[in-house]
């Protein structure tokens, strides 16, 4: 139905990989991001990153860039590759 309605070519992945988001899960522990905020953090990495995601106290919290980031919490990040 789908190749009946958008042609043969609309069937057949297409290659993106040079856009593909790369998504990790991470646990904190580099000293020099321990107490400060995501965007503090952004500001001095030099590259281009989201935090969807923080573990804390055993919580899944979704942050804003004023969240807080401290030693031993887990974070997933998406990024390009």
């Amino acid at each position: 139905i789908m190749k009946a309605l958008f042609g043969r070519n609309a069937a057949k992945p297409q290659d993106n990989s040079k856009d593909n988001a790369f998504v990790a899960e991470y646990q904190v522990s580099n000293p020099a991001i321990f107490g400060k905020s995501i965007k503090e953090i952004r500001e001095s990495a030099g590259c281009q990153f989201v935090i969807s995601r923080v573990w804390k106290d055993g919580k899944v919290i979704i942050p804003t860039s004023d969240t807080v980031i401290e030693e031993n919490e887990h974070i997933l990040l998406t990024s390009a590759k």
